[in-house]
This record gives C-alpha cells, sequence and structure tokens, in this order.
C-alpha cells in the first residue's frame, strides 16, 4: 500500500503501549494509553520458579498470583473501562449499570488479601532503606531497575529474604502498581521485616493506587501513563457478564478462572452478536459486588459521589436474604422443570441438574425455554460442557 493510502487508516487506529510493544486497537474515539502493567512478563518468570519459591510465595499471602492465566490484556476493553471510572466516587458504569468498587473487589478478583496494616511510605530514605537497598538489589542509586530485579529472580533459585524482597517489588512493579520500569526506593520500607509482607494491606494499597493513577490520567486530558493494575479493571468486567458460551468457574477468583482463551472468546462474541462494548443488551450480574441503585446513582452523576452510600446492617441483611430466597426458589423450580423433560435418563437428569444448581446464569438462561428446547439444552450441556453452549 503505497503511504498516502497508509495515512488514510493511521487515524482510526491509535498506536497503544503496552510496555515495551506497541499495538494497534481501536478504542471507539478514545485517547490512546500507555500502561506499564504487565501481566505477561510476572506470568513468564514465575514460570521458572521452583517449589519452594512458590511456597515462599504463598507463605507471604501471595499464592493465587502465581496461577495468573489471563497475561493478555484487551487494550480497547482497558480503554473504554478507564473512560467509564470515575475515580472520584471508585464507581464504574457498564451496560447501563453504576458499580462501587472497594478494596475487596480488588481482593476478590485479583486473589490479593488485606492483612490488617497499612502499607506506609514516606518519600524519605533512611539510612536502613539505603543499606537495605544495597544488600537486596545489589544497587546505590536512588530507584530500583525492575531489569535488574527481574535479572536476580532468574539468575538462582536460592530462597532467601533478598528473594522475598525481590519478589514483592517485582510484584509491585509489574502487576499491582505498576508505573515506569523504575520503582523508587521508599518501596523497600514496608519489606524490612519479611515475616510481616503477609500482614500489610495490599489490596488496598493497590486499589488505592489505581484509583490515583487513572485520577492522574483523566485530570491531565492528554496521553499518559496510566498507573496501577488495570487488568483489575479487565477481570472486573470479565467477571460481571452473564455468558453461557464461556465457561469458567465462578466458585475461584477470576485471576485464576479467567485465561486468554475465555477472555478472546468473550471479546468476540460482544463484538460479534451484542455490537460491542457500548450494547445495553449485555446482562451483568452483581453477586461479587455492589450495584448502585437509581437514587444512588442520580447522586453520584450530581457531584456527590464522595458522599458514603448508607446501607444499615438491617438492609444488608434484607438483600442477602431476599438474594438467598431467589436462589431457592430458583433451584426447587429447577427440580420440578428437570423432572418434566421426557427421555433423559436418571444420571442424565442428575448430572445436569448439579451444573444447572451451580451455574446461576445459566439456569436464568434453561428455565424459561420450552420443555422440548430444555431437552436439547440439557443434551449439549452433557455431550460439550457449558463450551458448547
Amino acid at each position: 500500500m503505497k503511504p498516502e493510502e497508509k495515512a488514510k487508516y493511521a487515524g482510526s487506529y491509535p498506536c497503544v503501549k503496552v510496555g515495551c510493544r506497541e499495538v494497534k486497537h481501536d478504542f471507539c474515539g478514545l485517547k490512546p494509553i500507555i500502561t506499564q502493567c504487565r501481566p505477561d512478563v510476572f506470568k513468564d518468570v514465575v514460570s521458572t520458579f521452583s517449589d519452594e519459591r512458590k511456597a515462599a510465595v504463598e507463605e507471604m499471602g501471595f499464592g493465587l498470583l502465581l496461577q495468573l492465566r489471563c497475561d493478555q490484556l484487551q487494550c480497547a476493553l482497558c480503554g473504554w473501562l478507564v473512560d467509564r471510572f470515575d475515580p472520584d466516587a471508585s464507581s464504574i458504569e457498564v451496560h447501563g449499570k453504576t458499580f462501587k468498587l472497594k478494596p475487596s473487589d480488588f481482593e476478590n478478583i485479583m486473589g490479593v488479601k488485606d492483612g490488617g496494616h497499612d502499607v506506609e511510605l514516606s518519600d524519605s530514605e533512611d539510612n536502613n532503606i539505603h543499606g537495605l537497598k544495597i544488600i537486596r538489589c545489589g544497587k546505590e542509586r536512588s530507584r530500583i531497575s525492575m531489569r535488574e530485579i527481574v535479572k536476580r529472580l532468574r539468575q538462582t533459585n536460592i530462597v532467601d529474604d533478598t528473594f522475598r524482597v525481590g519478589f514483592v517489588l517485582f510484584l509491585l512493579g509489574t502487576l499491582l502498581c505498576p508505573s515506569s520500569i523504575i520503582l523508587a526506593s521508599k518501596y523497600l520500607q514496608p519489606l524490612r521485616e519479611t515475616s510481616d509482607i503477609k500482614f500489610k494491606n495490599w489490596a488496598t494499597f493497590s486499589f488505592k493506587y489505581l484509583v490515583e493513577g487513572v485520577s492522574s490520567f483523566k485530570n491531565r486530558k492528554r496521553s499518559c501513563v496510566i498507573n496501577g493494575c488495570v487488568l483489575f479493571l479487565q477481570l472486573f468486567y470479565f467477571d460481571l457478564i452473564v455468558h453461557g458460551r464461556t465457561f469458567v468457574n465462578r466458585s475461584l477468583a477470576p485471576i485464576v478462572s479467567w485465561g486468554d482463551k475465555e477472555a478472546n472468546e468473550l471479546i468476540k462474541w460482544i463484538r460479534t452478536h451484542k455490537g460491542g462494548f457500548e450494547s445495553v443488551d449485555i446482562t451483568v450480574v452483581s453477586d461479587r459486588t455492589a450495584l448502585i441503585s437509581k437514587e444512588d446513582e442520580v447522586a453520584l452523576k450530581n457531584g456527590l459521589g464522595s458522599v458514603h452510600i448508607k446501607v444499615t446492617a438491617n438492609e444488608r441483611m434484607q438483600r442477602k436474604t431476599n438474594d438467598e430466597m431467589k436462589v431457592a426458589e430458583l433451584e426447587a423450580k429447577l427440580d420440578s422443570e428437570m423432572s418434566k423433560i421426557e427421555g433423559l435418563t436418571y444420571w442424565q437428569v442428575f448430572q445436569a441438574t448439579n451444573i444447572l444448581a451451580t451455574r446461576f446464569d445459566l439456569l436464568s438462561v434453561f428455565l424459561p425455554m420450552s420443555q422440548e428446547r430444555k431437552k436439547d439444552y440439557v443434551l449439549c450441556l452433557l455431550e460439550h460442557g457449558t463450551h458448547g453452549l
């Protein structure tokens, strides 16, 4: 193609930089983003860890991250989610519904826990941190190179405090709190005592870091780096969508249940069958997060996002009770409907009931069907699993 012809298409697909890679994506008119969030690098490095190293990571409270399956950032989706995220209210609007996000959501999605003690950082560097930096990182510079950390992690399989500190720095720099390929030495402060690492509030720290990163990105009104774990937004979105064609085990944390294959299938389904991310013809579930009411949504849009939305303990209990009653009602209806389907063996009824009873999204699709369609649905489910639906 001639240069003048290429130029016709260049503006439609802005260049997105993810780490050192540049990928072209249609952002639906959004400005391109630059992010250092590198789940692919993280997965590649931890895949080489010995069993002893994996045990050390689990002891620090980061064991689920070793099972990360989705190492591919869907850049167009991430850009769309960032555009819909309100950092002042910590809320996000997708497919006509608004959700309030909290550190507990980061825990549920990413599998990173709060241990009870705040992660405290200070811009001032004392002598202890200076000495710790030399011991753990081998450099006297004021900042820590991620390339150097990765190199040291790959060089040896020794499990000691140097490994533990290096791993947490690597985790922060590539996944939980990425901002650049250089880390400030202040991140060594909460790592002075490696035995205390598991007691830090890493979920709250990482969530607040992302909120601040999105806020800075939006306030600058130009293309810049988005600091923080944008992978969280991607997995949060995947976990919301009701999609019977993609099998994921919702009893697991999304960081474990969602892989690149399932993610690509979901994105393709949204674009091909639902008209894209802007579609309101997409069902979302709210069993893992807080769905904001219409009244509270209006308050958020009127600039009251910083006001705490008060829900009494009784109201929370009543909502939980109502949800449990609804699930129990559907499960009872499932048993009745399965018994009406002719031509199924006892074992087929038993297997199908066990699957549908644990998949609320599939159950909601199954119950309104005609009897003939229900039988075909069950047979397809038993033969091909949820991938065949």
